[in-house]
């Protein structure tokens, strides 16, 4: 998801709201909530955690670095945290697997 953070902290309020059934979802939430269904399934709990996790990360990224574009993605992929090479095959080395890490730059 690519967008103005302001914006997409608007956008997530509004799906966390709808998550709760205290909003009726409008054309941005519904589309915010269909990528994000893709993503984690059907289940209503796990979106709203989703959701309040994205809100807080985006909260705390416009507090630190301002205003301004950002890109949200997932990236499907095994990582070596100490940043050496990763050879997948014959590595034994343990991957953070299903987890997220969250990069910054402005």
């Amino acid at each position: 998801m690519k967008n103005d953070a302001k914006e997409l902290i608007e956008v997530l309020g509004l799906a966390n709201k709808v998550l709760q059934k205290k909003l009726q979802a409008d054309s941005r939430s519904q589309s915010v909530l269909n990528k994000l269904k893709r993503l984690y399934g059907d289940d209503e709990k796990v979106l709203l955690y989703q959701v309040v996790r994205y809100l807080k990360l985006l909260r705390k990224f416009v507090e630190r670095f301002g205003k301004g574009p950002v890109i949200l993605m997932r990236i499907p992929s095994r990582i070596c945290i100490v940043g050496g090479h990763t050879d997948y095959l014959t590595d034994p080395v343990r991957y953070l697997l299903g987890h997220v890490l969250t990069f910054a730059n402005r």
